[in-house]
């Protein structure tokens, strides 16, 4: 129930003696209105009814003091919850406004359980940081960016905390990361769809940044049934026996490698004919060749659109079993 529903539930035992509207409406000659301080609301009474006056000033009043009953109760997690999710009024604001400053909202995610009792020990926080949880797995951290930090210094924050999540707890954390320049609500948001997609499309990176997804966010407009034609041109069955797992998983680590050879044949741990060898190979079964920009390219939207079809077959895989 939103602050104005309860006001409203308030005046109910007046019947049509007292009502409420927003300021800046048009004027109805008939009423007498008062202000309910720190909102845009105002309490009305029908011109003619008598003790009009008084009645608006109890009222008035009434719900001042019941406004200031729920902002003392309402803990600070629970405002922040709300003005992330949307619910967030103009009224709320001018009880509780912000200090000026740039802030981002990254939203941390256990991979599986449930978050660390000691979580805000292990997160590195500054004065104005805010750092709240979403049920057990999951948590939000308001980032202010005092320090000018840029896209490059929040991502290696959030690289060193999935770091710190392993060795001090074993366990892996996803993150992801909103835009400075838009509400914190839209930040919130960009963060959590942030997450959804990487989940998507790039499981095992672990972090992913709104505004590095773009492909993810055109691929994720798609049509499933495009997709599934588009996905069909390589990943079929007359190619499914020569692009086994070795050989996705060379092509995977040659793109992320910015097509370099030399780094993708130590990083894999082979020699660097070997390398050239499977991508020979992989040339051979799908007719583009990852060493050509245009093809490494049209070879990474495919196989990301080939990661969403088997996410959705297995999500429709354990909603079947939960029926």
């Amino acid at each position: 129930m939103t602050a104005e529903d309860r006001l409203r539930q308030a005046l109910l035992p007046y019947g049509e003696l007292l009502s409420l509207r927003r300021a800046g409406g048009p004027e109805d000659s008939g009423l007498l209105t008062a202000p309910v301080h720190g909102t845009d609301l105002l309490v009305c009474c029908p011109r003619g009814e008598a003790n009009a006056d008084a009645l608006l000033s109890l009222a008035s009043g009434m719900l001042k003091g019941l406004l200031q009953a729920d902002s003392a109760e309402e803990t600070t997690e629970a405002r922040w919850i709300r003005r992330l999710s949307g619910e967030w009024t103009a009224a709320d604001e001018t009880a509780h406004p912000l200090p000026p400053a740039t802030r981002c909202v990254l939203v941390l995610q256990m991979r599986s359980g449930s978050l660390p009792d000691g979580l805000r020990d292990m997160v590195p926080m500054q004065r104005q940081d805010v750092l709240i949880r979403f049920g057990a797995g999951k948590a939000v951290l308001v980032k202010d960016l005092v320090r000018g930090e840029g896209p490059a210094e929040l991502l290696d924050f959030a690289c060193a905390l999935r770091e710190t999540f392993l060795e001090e707890e074993g366990q892996e954390i996803l993150i992801g990361i909103g835009e400075s320049d838009v509400s914190l609500r839209d930040s919130f948001r960009q963060a959590q769809d942030a997450l959804t997609l990487g989940l998507r499309y790039d499981a095992d990176r672990g972090v992913w940044r709104w505004q590095r997804m773009v492909a993810e966010r055109l691929l994720d407009d798609l049509p499933p049934e495009k997709a599934a034609a588009c996905t069909a041109l390589i990943f079929n069955r007359k190619t499914a026996r020569l692009l086994d797992e070795e050989l996705l998983n060379t092509a995977e680590m040659f793109l992320r490698n910015s097509l370099n050879l030399s780094d993708t044949a130590r990083q894999l741990f082979i020699h660097r004919s070997t390398l050239m060898y499977r991508l020979d190979k992989l040339q051979r079964a799908t007719g583009l060749d990852l060493r050509l920009f245009d093809d490494a390219m049209t070879f990474w939207l495919l196989l990301l659109l080939r990661r969403r079809q088997l996410e959705s077959q297995t999500r429709n895989q354990f909603t079947m079993e939960d029926r």
